[in-house]
């Protein structure tokens, strides 16, 4: 609808957002389109306000007055409190990030060239909530590159998730105001909690643009009214801004109180409306338009060493720097960089270093054993120009020579049995602090786990560390910055350990018989090296002067779980004065062969806390607690209100007849037990956790809570390698959503320090098949790579000298007796570090896997047949196909001779990319004429007839489509086909295991049958991948039917309910449903190509590069297909349409849309 006066032309109309149809106001200076343009959001507590507001409306037409064209957009709002349900008419609503992103969707709308003022200057703003909403949204534009605010308007707005304290002044002024405008703390957490719905604020990165780095953000004008509780966000806002070198003006409106725009009679609103103006006009338009280039070239963000945000005691004297540019102009590419490195003298270094920001190589001389530099990056474009410099990050090197270890390994003196479970030590010492200390570091390992203490207060917030190692090879150590807790210490200092069995003594594995693989006794080592201000060093270390006493946990155990007694917690046994004369002096042990290293990837912690949905009080005062979700973790029970006799805690992943079921744990116990004496302890354990255990579950039963808990009592708290989230998927289909996010929590569940195959039963070891299949889709949920490279050195480490791959790394040679070349799972060697370089573009990984990798591939050289087939080796082969036996997983219908041979040609083929890659060139010339000629004898002995395979199995037809055995594409359609038929003839039922599952849907799509791929994935029966969702799974299972259709948990001895391997189909929604795959390692080139079908409206992914955001939405509209993808500075895109009727286009960095007309489809 349109409306013209002699002023104004207003058009209502309705864009096509992120979340749907988007209703916007365009108000056009009748004369002429406006040379200023404001994409302009209203304000309502994020639960009110529409385009007829006087915010919205009255402010737009006064502006337009003025020649100023204007898109007022009435983006989505928030559910409305019950309270004021009756005052604003309705309930329901949207959560952020959905506001946020339609705002951004609107100015890239109206900044490009289909909006209403084509070559305008286009700003953006709101009031109120609506200045939060641009704000955060020049934040979104500002990372994700394109078109990209000349200005930014906010008009007393809502900037901090937290509102900063305001002056004396205004706070007695604001004293006079009604309660219901002064914006009081818990109205304001009440408001912006309601925005945000589930999410944590810290999990919200545009939300709230008060207290982000705002480097390149846009001139800002900011007009706070005089009385108005929000005025100090303004006041702190502006100048957070100038802080990052941005242009900030504020502006105090007098005699005004929140909200005067949609008060036009207020004079203060008309002198506001005359500000912006002004300031809009303020420069001359090519300053303005040059400005809305280059903000876009933003300062480098997210330095990181080694792919680490924390510089600390890295463990290699040359690491590597990776930086992301957020924004940038159109076709700006970065031609050259410089790293800064200044030393604790101040002595300032400048070198040229490589431009991409991916794993560039350390442009300065080496870092010796704790030096440490403030290092930070800036780029020249290709136009001249350099950014700003990023904000510097310390680089402090660890310990890298054995000789900087001065402390030595200690254990309790005492003499144990420990055929059983024992009781492990605390450990002490005290020391004198001599001066005025500078810095302190603390580094620390140990045989078995351990946690630190100085002064009675815990260090950092690791758990299980230093996590698990080849112990006969590498033993990791960490280093923590204690200077404060130095510093306050005082004179005298006491430093305490806990230590736990953890992987290194008890038990390991499913045979009880098997303790103590690694050793049988706890040690200790820790050195702490302070720095005093008048330069002097000092260097306390474990030695002979630690004590040591029975500790209060009585049984330590990862499988079996923890027993702690309150009764034999020493009070202050951590801090100084402490008498410890009962206690016995500790012995010293010898250092064992292992070499100590600092571990690059992440620790284990508490990542996230998990309240019982469902509590059940059962007779005998044992409740149950069912949390919803199947986690990875441990629970957390207030000590003050248990009952004199303790807590009882068990665990299991489902609920069997009522009960807990406990029969898939094997011989696990998964017991939690804390003693007490007559009455609670809780000076100091006003709750408790277990220290060095884990679980897997959903449910836990527990005895000793007295009374009815309440949801806030019971935590369970879940914890995984602190690895950054990368990527996300979305669509239309809530299962298959769902399916994504069991996926997700099955990763998070099996990466806690080394990637195992379950976490809850007697077993939890580092199975190598299953993460080579998973490592596509890990390498795109998170950032495993420091995880997966400190893994792979251990598998390096473990590698036989026939180059045979242990079947679980760290191995476990009583239960891995049968080591040779076992296909799929020691395929790890050579697929996986290719998997990581294609996600990562880490070459310097890649290099140094390639001797591992290479040695494989010689040992299936000579470990092959006269043919040059893989047929005498101990093979898993397509293990867990839904037509095998319960009790034998091994009876698959694919010859596993066929996919041992297979998977032979594919380690051999990638192996020759990896030598191309790394310069190997001669190498890679063998290793390729190597895979073709197994390829032949493939098809030699394996393929009677063109495109049909001797054993006609599902697995075998995907593996050998995907690996590209067939040599032809005729050859690879006709076995498509056959593919194609046997999945039919099951009804589109999963007729694979874990080597054909991650290949099938690929297989189906990539020969022309993409109908019968969805079909099989949006299958619900089983076995499916959604059967188990329609079961309500919250995580992957083992097997396809763990939980049969008659609600029964499977029979078979082994059925876990969180195995990550047949998660594997989610590269499939990511590469084929969402559309966006690796075009070039590192994402260096994306190729978004999405293939619409399965009935599905809409999908798309979100993935973190190395380069910065990429994302791809596709949705079937009334238009066509409307596709829009983002593609980050420093790569380039190809954007396939072809599978929706459309062409292919090379892309840029920045936004990018598409509507294709599915009638030519």
């Amino acid at each position: 609808m349109t409306r013209e006066s002699d002023a104004v032309r207003i058009e209502d109309r309705e864009l096509t957002g992120p979340h749907g149809l988007l209703p916007v106001r365009i108000y056009h200076p009748a004369a002429a389109p406006g040379e200023l343009g404001l994409v302009w959001a209203h304000g309502g507590s994020f639960i009110g306000g529409d385009l007829d507001a006087a915010e919205s409306d009255w402010v737009a037409r006064r502006l337009v007055e003025q020649g100023i064209t204007v898109v007022a957009v009435d983006y989505r709002l928030a559910p409305v409190p019950e309270e004021l349900v009756p005052v604003l008419g309705r309930r329901g609503g949207v959560h952020y990030p959905v506001p946020s992103e339609e705002l951004s969707a609107a100015f890239a709308w109206a900044a490009s060239g289909d909006g209403p003022a084509p070559g305008a200057i286009w700003m953006l703003g709101g009031a109120s909530a609506g200045a939060a909403l641009a704000s955060g949204a020049a934040l979104r534009l500002r990372d994700r590159g394109g078109a990209a605010p000349a200005g930014l308007v906010l008009a007393y707005p809502l900037l901090h998730y937290v509102i900063p304290e305001p002056d004396p002044d205004l706070a007695s002024a604001l004293e006079q105001l009604p309660p219901g405008e002064r914006f009081l703390p818990g109205d304001v957490a009440a408001m912006n909690d309601n925005h945000l719905g589930p999410l944590a604020e810290s999990d919200a990165d545009y939300a709230f643009a008060g207290g982000k780095d705002l480097t390149g953000m846009p001139p800002t004008l900011l007009v706070a009214s005089e009385l108005d509780g929000l005025r100090p966000s303004a006041e702190s806002f502006a100048l957070e801004l100038r802080a990052h070198r941005v242009d900030a003006q504020l502006e105090i409106e007098p005699e005004t109180r929140h909200g005067h725009l949609a008060t036009p009679d207020n004079p203060g609103a008309q002198r506001t409306i005359d500000r912006i103006v002004a300031w809009a006009r303020s420069r001359p338009l090519e300053e303005r338009t040059m400005h809305s280039v280059l903000s876009a070239a933003a300062a480098p963000t997210r330095l990181r060493i080694e792919r680490r945000e924390d510089g600390l005691g890295v463990g290699t004297s040359r690491p590597r720097l990776s930086w992301s540019i957020p924004g940038a102009p159109v076709g700006w590419t970065a031609a050259t960089a410089q790293a800064e490195a200044v030393d604790g003298s101040g002595e300032r270094v400048v070198a040229t270093v490589g431009p991409r920001g991916v794993v560039e190589a350390w442009p300065f001389p080496p870092l010796s054993s704790g030096e440490a530099r403030d290092v930070r990056v800036r780029v020249r474009g290709d136009d001249g120009l350099w950014t700003a410099w990023s904000d510097a990050l310390r680089v402090e090197a660890g310990l890298l020579d054995s000789t900087d270890w001065r402390a030595h390994f200690i254990a309790a003196p005492w003499l144990e049995d420990t055929r059983v479970d024992q009781r492990p030590p605390l450990m002490r010492t005290e020391i004198s602090i001599d001066g005025e200390v500078e810095s302190a570091r603390l580094r620390s390992t140990s045989l078995g786990v351990h946690e630190l203490e100085i002064d009675g207060q815990r260090i950092g917030d690791e758990l299980l560390s230093p996590g698990w190692s080849s112990y006969g090879h590498r033993l990791r150590y960490t280093t923590q910055d204690v200077t404060e807790q130095v510093r306050s210490a005082g004179r005298r200092l006491a430093i305490g350990a806990w230590i736990g069995d953890g992987w290194y003594r008890g038990r390991i594995g499913w045979d009880e018989r098997i303790r103590n693989v690694w050793g049988d006794t706890l040690a200790l080592l820790v050195q702490l090296e302070i720095t005093y201000r008048d330069g002097r060093r000092q260097i306390i270390g474990t030695d002979s002067s630690w004590r040591a006493a029975r500790g209060p946990i009585t049984r330590s155990g990862i499988y079996d779980g923890e027993r702690f007694d309150l009764r034999e917690l020493p009070e202050g046994w951590s801090r100084p004065g402490f008498d410890d004369a009962a206690w016995e002096p500790v012995r010293l042990l010898p250092r064992p062969a292992a070499e100590l290293v600092a571990y690059d990837g992440p620790p284990v912690r508490v990542i996230e806390e998990v309240r019982p949905q469902r509590i059940i009080r059962h007779d005998g005062g044992t409740h149950q607690f069912d949390f919803g979700q199947n986690l990875v973790g441990r629970l957390r029970l207030p000590a003050s209100t248990m009952s004199p006799f303790g807590l009882r805690m068990r665990h299991a992943e489902v609920m069997q007849d009522g009960e807990l079921s406990t029969r898939p744990l094997r011989t696990a116990e998964a017991f939690d037990t804390l003693s007490v004496a007559t009455g609670p302890r809780t000076d100091e354990t006003p709750s408790w956790s277990p220290r060095f255990t884990f679980h897997g579950f959903r449910y836990a039963d527990v005895e000793g809570l007295p009374g009815d808990p309440s949801p806030e009592d019971v935590v369970a708290e879940v914890i995984h390698s602190d690895m950054r989230r990368t990527g996300w998927f979305r669509s239309s289909d809530p299962l298959l959503e769902r399916l994504h996010e069991n996926v997700v929590w099955s990763m998070r569940g099996n990466f806690v320090d080394v990637p195992t195959d379950c976490p809850q039963r007697d077993e939890r070891l580092g199975w190598t098949g299953d993460l080579q299949v998973f490592a596509p889709t890990a390498a795109f949920l998170y950032d495993c790579s420091g995880l997966l490279r400190s893994w792979l050195r251990d598998v390096a480490a473990e590698q036989r000298p026939s180059g045979a791959i242990p079947h679980f790394v760290p191995d476990v040679p009583e239960l891995d007796l049968e080591i040779g070349f076992t296909a799929i799972w020691g395929d790890v060697a050579a697929l996986t570090p290719w998997d990581l370089y294609e996600a990562f573009g880490d070459r310097g990984m890649l290099a140094e896997q390639y001797p591992t990798a290479r040695r494989w591939v010689e040992g299936l050289r000579s470990a092959a047949d006269a043919d040059g087939l893989i047929t005498g080796e101990f093979q898993f082969g397509d293990w867990l196909d839904p037509s095998a036996p319960v009790d034998n997983a091994l009876a698959a219908k694919a010859d596993s001779n066929l996919l041992a041979t297979a998977y032979y040609q594919r380690s051999a083929a990638i192996l020759a990319r990896a030598a191309a890659a790394i310069g190997e060139t001669d190498d890679a010339r063998e290793y390729a004429e190597l895979a073709e000629r197994v390829r032949v004898a493939f098809l030699d002995r394996f393929s009677p007839a063109p495109g049909v395979l001797s054993d006609d199995a599902q697995a075998s037809y995907a593996v050998a489509i995907r690996f590209g055995l067939f040599g032809d594409d005729e050859t690879a359609r006709l076995a498509g086909a056959r593919l194609a038929e046997l999945v039919r003839e099951r009804g589109h039922l999963i007729g694979t295991g874990f080597a054909g599952t991650p290949a099938i849907c690929h297989a189906l799509a990539d020969t022309g049958h993409l109908d019968d791929a969805y079909a099989m994935l949006m299958q619900t029966q089983s076995p499916s991948w959604l059967y188990p969702v329609t079961q309500g799974a919250t995580t992957i299972w083992e097997r396809w039917d763990s939980l049969t259709p008659n609600g029964r948990v499977n029979d078979a001895g082994m059925t876990s309910f969180n195995h990550y391997a047949l998660g594997a189909v989610a590269d499939f929604l990511h590469r084929t449903v969402a559309g966006i795959a690796p075009a070039a390692p590192g994402y260096e080139r994306i190729l978004f190509r999405p293939r619409p079908g399965g009935g599905l409206e809409s999908a798309g992914a979100t993935l973190e590069t190395p380069f910065g955001r990429a994302s791809i939405d596709w949705r079937l509209t009334a238009e066509g297909c409307r596709v829009d993808v983002v593609v980050p500075v420093g790569a380039s895109a190809t954007l396939d349409l072809r599978a929706v009727g459309g062409d292919v286009r090379e892309l840029g960095h920045g936004s990018h849309s598409a509507v294709v007309d599915l009638v030519a489809v």
